[in-house]
């Protein structure tokens, strides 16, 4: 392959792949085709592209996450090549040139990904001829004896590894593996000093051979932890043995745990055993039970505890919540509405309407605006139907603006048929960014709420150009730099293109800075030879080339000989 004879800059590559501080002769198109292939090279084991790159270029280094893709790929031939090609380098440039090593970034998490994917032998190579370089040893090790890896343990232990100083293999990750020789022999050889969470580890992932064993020789852990852990997971046999053994009665979440996961066998056991619901069943075991279609657990939930004065099973969570979202729903049947669960909200108003005919004022189920906002979103027009007709709680314009911004058209016509709230310009906004032309028409046909500059930004963003240029051929608002901004970033040449034809608005130096970032070519190459003002924008701007995350070859040259200006 053939290279112009100018010298260009070349920026770093953090991807995998080679990463250049300065590059010998080469042209655009070359570059882009071969470095493009090189970001992939070692995920794909092209050992030949790999041998050209090395031929090719020089003052490189091949970044760790190069040596990590091959390490996880199990490919010897191209870690070995890797380690040939340095030594022969390393060997001819004793005494004058420096400059044309390339060098291989070893360590990071090679040996961790190479055990992790079932390549032990990657593993040992690595170790035996890199193994004093700086790497993610704590990976490695976890990943060593969760996996149960105990010849491999062994042999790198006997090689040599400083356990002690680097990060030794412990019972907990034998124990989370549910590896029981693993774990009995880091017993007996004095692995001993991390193992407080072994019971619970083995607990959760339903080991009880393991449990058993912990519980007979090093009872260590903490039982409680362990019994919420296994009840979270359903596994109701440790959950049973815990108790059995009288332990675990200090637990304290592994009812709700249970029940809002739809684990209600795990969940009526532990009633069954004497465990108080008011320590751990709350409102937000109802509500999320109820938002997750637990219909059996719904119902359980309710004759096992609302009855119960200090319950509050049904009262609205976001006044006592410090960590509900403003999106989430805060009551069970707001959480019911917003999942779709018809059945559940069904049954959820036979509670209510029971409740009020035996005189209860409070503590029965009740519902917001949230309810008819969030199955509107969800385009659950059955439960939008609903709520209508037996609930009181309404809705706000986020119903018809997220119907409309997730596309649910027919949802969108219900609701201006039937209700009065109406929707923002944020309809036909999110409409636009997603690509809901249908959405769009119709909304601009028989609502008046518009939209803003932000419908073309975000469609032209999200690769929606059909929308695109329907909004620029029948509406006003147009666009702003962000629209060209935002195709770049997403590498959509075509509608940057379109862009630079059809709009004045153009670009900020964000669009270069974004190509760049997202090694996005053909965006570059085009914005280099259209938009001259953005290059020249960006460059002055002085910019660390560090966050380039691409090689960028040619663009500090128009031709052989012009240099843009104050380019740094």
């Amino acid at each position: 392959m053939q290279h112009p004879a100018e010298t260009t800059r070349v920026i770093t590559v953090t991807s995998a792949g080679l990463r250049c501080s300065s590059c010998g002769p080469t042209a655009i198109t070359t570059a882009h085709n071969s470095l493009r292939r090189s970001l992939k090279l070692c995920v794909g084991g092209d050992l030949d592209m790999i041998r050209w790159l090395f031929a090719h270029f020089s003052g490189c280094v091949v970044a760790v996450q190069a040596v990590e893709a091959a390490a996880a790929g199990g490919d010897l031939r191209i870690l070995e090549y890797f380690l040939d090609n340095e030594s022969a380098l390393q060997e001819t440039q004793e005494g004058t040139e420096t400059n044309d090593c390339n060098q291989v970034q070893w360590g990071g998490s090679d040996m961790a990904v190479a055990v992790e994917e079932g390549h032990a032998d990657v593993a040992r190579w690595l170790f035996d001829h890199k193994g004093d370089v700086e790497r993610a040893w704590g990976r490695f090790m976890v990943a060593v004896v969760r996996g149960g890896d105990l010849e491999l343990l062994q042999w790198v232990l006997h090689r040599g590894y400083a356990a002690h100083q680097l990060a030794p293999p412990t019972m907990d990750d034998a124990a989370w593996g549910g590896h029981l020789d693993m774990l009995q022999w880091l017993y007996h050889h004095g692995y001993v000093h991390h193992a407080s969470f072994a019971l619970e580890y083995a607990a959760r992932n339903g080991y009880l051979e393991i449990v058993e064993w912990l519980v007979r020789y090093h009872p260590v852990g903490n039982a409680s932890r362990a019994l919420d852990a296994a009840a979270r997971e359903n596994r109701l046999h440790v959950v049973r043995w815990l108790l059995e053994h009288n332990l675990g009665r200090g637990a304290k979440s592994g009812m709700h745990q249970a029940a809002i996961r739809g684990y209600l066998e795990v969940a009526r056991y532990l009633h069954e055993q004497g465990f108080n619901g008011l320590a751990s069943v709350s409102c937000g075991t109802m509500l999320r039970a109820a938002g997750r279609g637990f219909l059996d657990v719904v119902k359980w939930l309710n004759d096992s505890f609302a009855c119960e004065p200090l319950s509050y099973l049904y009262r609205d969570l976001r006044p006592y919540s410090l960590t509900l979202l403003a999106d989430e729903p805060s009551t069970a049947i707001d959480a019911a509405a917003k999942g779709g669960h018809l059945e559940i909200l069904e049954y959820l108003q036979q509670v209510d309407e029971r409740m009020a005919n035996e005189g209860f004022k409070e503590g029965r189920p009740t519902d917001t605006h949230d309810a008819m906002d969030g199955a509107a979103a969800g385009n659950h027009l059955e439960v939008v139907k609903w709520l209508n007709a037996h609930r009181s709680g309404g809705c706000t314009t986020a119903a018809m603006d997220g119907a409309a911004i997730n596309g649910h058209l027919q949802m969108v016509q219900w609701l201006h048929e039937h209700r009065v709230e109406g929707c923002t310009a944020a309809a036909m906004d999110g409409a636009a960014r997603n690509g809901h032309l249908d959405v769009v028409k119709w909304l601009h046909e028989h609502r008046s709420e518009g939209c803003t500059t932000a419908a073309m930004d975000g469609a032209a963003g999200s690769g929606a150009f059909d929308v695109l240029q329907w909004l620029h051929l029948n509406r006003t608002e147009g666009c702003s730099t962000e629209a060209m901004n935002n195709a770049a970033c997403a590498g959509l040449l075509k509608i940057v293109q379109w862009l630079h034809h059809n709009r004045r608005e153009g670009c900020t130096t964000k669009a270069m800075d974004a190509a760049a970032s997202g090694g996005h070519f053909e965006v570059l190459l085009f914005l280099r030879s259209q938009r001259m003002g953005a290059v020249l924008a960006m460059l002055r701007s002085k910019r660390s080339v560090k966050s380039t995350n691409i090689f960028w070859l040619g663009l500090m040259s128009t031709t052989r000989t012009r240099q843009l200006p104050n380019a740094a």
